[in-house]
């Protein structure tokens, strides 16, 4: 989650007011989305931008304590920041903006199970792979006097 800040001009006056959302990102198709989780309002209450940041913070970790049920240990130092994600934090569970609180079905899966087929390479041993057979090591071995079984480097599948 993120703040998302928003600028908008007042038509009376012609004053710039900025307001705060809080958001989350998604991937749709291709293309990278975002989704207003609660409109936060200008915050007045928070001059700083550390405060605004904090209660962003604030509230990302009620969401993860109100998923895995876990408390924190100590008061948040900022009072005014706590009551803030409070209250912010109850109007997103009354929207049902939380995935658990609007009902979601999600299927855990073992991961013991997962069994993988057809693989080709990893990464990092396919790059050393690459790195031995430019460097030509094989034939700078076999000027050296090694043997081809010392030499063998890539596993036959």
């Amino acid at each position: 989650m993120f703040l998302k800040v928003i600028f908008k001009t007042n038509k009376t006056t012609g004053e710039r007011v900025s307001t705060y959302r809080l958001c989350e990102s998604y991937r749709s198709d291709s293309t990278v989305r975002h989704q207003t989780i609660v409109h936060l309002g200008s915050l007045k209450d928070l001059p700083e931008i550390d405060q605004k940041k904090a209660l962003a913070l604030r509230i990302n970790e009620l969401v993860k304590q109100s998923h895995n049920g876990k408390q924190d240990l100590f008061e948040p130092s900022d009072k005014i920041v706590e009551k803030l994600a409070q209250k912010y934090f109850a109007e997103i569970k009354e929207k049902e903006r939380l995935d658990i609180a609007a009902g979601k079905h999600f299927e855990p899966i073992d991961t013991d199970s997962v069994e993988n087929k057809n693989i080709r390479e990893v990464g990092t041993e396919w790059l050393c792979l690459q790195a031995l057979e430019q460097l030509d090591i094989r034939s700078f071995f076999t000027r050296q006097g090694w043997q081809k079984d010392q030499i063998q480097y890539r596993r036959s599948y």
